[in-house]
């Protein structure tokens, strides 16, 4: 990949098929996971996890508990290997961000990371160069990436797939463990040589465009921190000239989903990844109805993601996160999955009296 002539080639076979994994019905995609789960559960019927929630071969998704972190934390603090399902080596060390108001640390199997950038990293990228027409990436563009190193989860997913050459016709930059402020700074510098970059709306609003002041040409462009984005759309599509995406990842998730081509700032949830359970919310968004499946959500509908690791140990892992349906398909990517933008953290709701709740939304918005 890294011969001109050769990468070229392979780079051209790769878009032909970019999307296929979300070109087949949602039903047969979701026919896979059986099988992938029950192996799950054989593998943790004899851990002190699979002990503690039930688990068995046969076991019935709908039959487990919800989870939270707080379940998992001592496994992952003083971990044992009767607790896990592969061995100490094979989990790497992972910490949040800290945006629930604590630090936290979990242990992420690294064959689950191998496979999103197997499998999910490359339709991120193709979506992300995608014009609305074609896939605009070209061998050798020039890709800004201001992620946090390792050991946040997008700094050690950025070392593997650097040292396992997951996508050598890009050229990454700048280096992941420069400082914040030099990323932001190599940007600005450079955003002339740059083609697509993965940033914040919020480093952008306030620290880019009014130090660069012209409009800057990019063939594409990430945006991580969804509420701001759509809050700046307009200014910041007319800036780069292009129309921003957006996907969904965390620490516990890792990287489910892809962006979306035909709806801006929204995205498609990543069968291979794991199973995706979504409880309604109510209107106070405390009631919660059943959890239904991806064939089940319905447009307009705000839910609660419970997520379900096919080859990690979280299971029914009450995220905290809510989304809302907003397209059944993509017709550029040419999938049927559901399309989903980004609500907002439950537990940043503001209670005032119990008699009006405000949420991280509304008040990016009033700001």
């Amino acid at each position: 990949m890294q011969v001109p002539a050769f990468g070229k080639m392979v780079l051209k076979n790769l878009k032909k098929n970019a999307f296929s994994a979300f070109q087949i019905p949602l039903e047969n995609a979701l026919e896979k996971q059986e099988k992938l789960l029950q192996e799950k559960f054989r593998r943790m019927a004899n851990t002190s996890i699979g002990t503690k929630l039930g688990v068995h071969t046969g076991t019935k998704i709908g039959s487990v508990p919800f989870t939270d972190y707080e379940f998992y934390e001592p496994f992952y603090n003083n971990p044992s290997p009767e607790f896990l399902m592969y061995p100490l080596e094979d989990y790497a060390r992972i910490k949040t961000s800290g945006t629930t108001g604590r630090d936290k640390w979990f242990l992420i199997p690294r064959r689950a990371m191998r496979k999103v950038l197997r499998e999910t990293a490359l339709p991120v990228i193709f979506a992300l160069f995608h014009d609305g027409e074609k896939i605009a990436l070209k061998y050798g563009d020039t890709m800004y990436l201001n992620l946090g190193p390792a050991p946040f989860l997008s700094g050690s997913m950025f070392n593997m797939g650097s040292k396992e050459k997951r996508a050598p016709f890009l050229n990454l930059v700048p280096n992941i463990n420069l400082s914040y402020k030099e990323k932001v700074d190599f940007f600005i510098l450079n955003y002339r040589k740059i083609d697509a970059a993965w940033f914040m709306a919020s480093t952008i609003v306030t620290q880019v465009m009014p130090v660069i002041g012209e409009p800057v040409k990019l063939k594409g462009l990430m945006l991580i921190d969804d509420l701001v984005a759509r809050a700046y759309r307009t200014e910041i599509t007319q800036f780069f000239t292009t129309s921003p995406k957006t996907l969904y990842a965390s620490t516990e998730t890792i990287a489910p989903t892809i962006p979306s081509v035909q709806h801006s700032m929204s995205f498609i949830f990543d069968p291979r990844r794991g199973i995706f359970e979504f409880a309604q919310l109510g209107r106070t968004q405390n009631d919660e109805e059943k959890p239904v499946g991806l064939n089940e959500v319905k447009i307009g509908s705000i839910y609660r993601l419970i997520y379900t690791d096919l080859i990690g140990e979280l299971t029914r892992y009450n995220t905290a996160n809510s989304f809302k349906c907003v397209a059944k398909g993509d017709d550029v990517i040419g999938s049927d999955f559901p399309v989903f933008e980004f609500h907002a953290r439950l537990d940043k709701s503001i209670s005032i009296m119990n008699f009006t709740r405000i949420d991280e939304k509304e008040l990016i918005e009033a700001f």
